[in-house]
């Protein structure tokens, strides 16, 4: 706190000093700055300058599931959303653009195997999307979102098929909230909580 009161005392001092400079000519008159002032502003950028929380999407038919899974990831400062099935998790993900998604495999509508497939497909057309502008108007493309699977079913088939949709992961239910946030941290960081070492 004293190195925040020194930057403080710094700034008044510099304005003393730059009033000083321009005597002969003076400024318009303005309201003063006071310290307080200086703590808001100091306050504001501190703010603008924190880091936005990744975006989790859990896709999954039971509600149980996906309500576990997201007072975990809320507990842990991370933005959480949701989807009960395939079409929803579809529809959902093309608006919230999540950075991570838990797909669960085995889902009435859509399997998660489609799902990622279709997420896949929708990626590449946004970089062919790009790549008919001229070079002066593209913009980097988004990265790929992260795609760990859910499933009781661990074969070798299934795990097969995971990889070949497009899929970065999978975690074998049941799992614990620890397991699920190990898994988690393997493929993006999560934000730094009150009391946690930097």
């Amino acid at each position: 706190m004293s190195s925040h009161n020194d930057l403080i005392k710094e700034i008044e001092a510099l304005f003393t000093d730059v009033s000083d400079i321009f005597q002969n000519d003076p400024l318009p008159k303005t309201n003063s700055l006071t310290a307080e002032d200086l703590e808001d502003v100091l306050e504001d950028e501190s703010q603008a300058t924190k880091p936005v929380a990744p975006k989790i999407m859990v896709v999954d038919d039971a509600e149980d599931i996906r309500q576990i899974i997201k007072g975990v990831l809320y507990g842990k400062g991370l933005e959480v959303y949701s989807a009960e099935n395939g079409r929803d998790a579809i529809r959902r993900i093309m608006k919230q653009s999540p950075d991570l998604i838990l797909l669960d495999i085995s889902m009435p509508d859509i399997d998660g195997f489609e799902v990622c497939r279709r997420i896949r497909q929708r990626e590449q057309e946004r970089i062919e999307e790009l790549l008919t502008l001229p070079k002066h108007q593209r913009s980097s493309p988004p990265d790929p979102v992260k795609i760990i699977y859910m499933t009781c079913h661990t074969s070798p088939d299934i795990v097969q098929r995971a990889v070949a949709s497009g899929g970065n992961d999978f975690i074998a239910k049941p799992f614990t909230p620890k397991q699920l946030v190990d898994r988690l941290k393997k493929h993006m960081e999560f934000p730094e909580q009150d009391g946690e070492a930097a």
